[in-house]
């Protein structure tokens, strides 16, 4: 299978979906981050964590939310 050629397909897919293409499409990014050293296990078994979470607009050129 050529993984390249599928990502293509489903992308072009997905922006024949949008009404007027992706030109006035304002791209959100979202990141996150966990702070090293801060993940202590549950007694769920789970794990906590301090983490810092990010929501960058491409249009805008700069972050527009964050939260830990």
């Amino acid at each position: 299978m050529d993984v390249a050629a599928v990502c293509a397909a489903i992308r072009d897919w997905t922006i024949a979906q949008i009404p007027g293409g992706i030109t006035d499409l304002d791209q959100l990014v979202c990141d996150g981050k966990t702070l090293s050293g801060s993940i202590e296990p549950t007694r769920g078994g789970g794990s906590a964590f301090i983490a810092q979470v990010t929501l960058y607009s491409a249009a805008l050129g700069l972050a527009i939310a964050q939260a830990s």
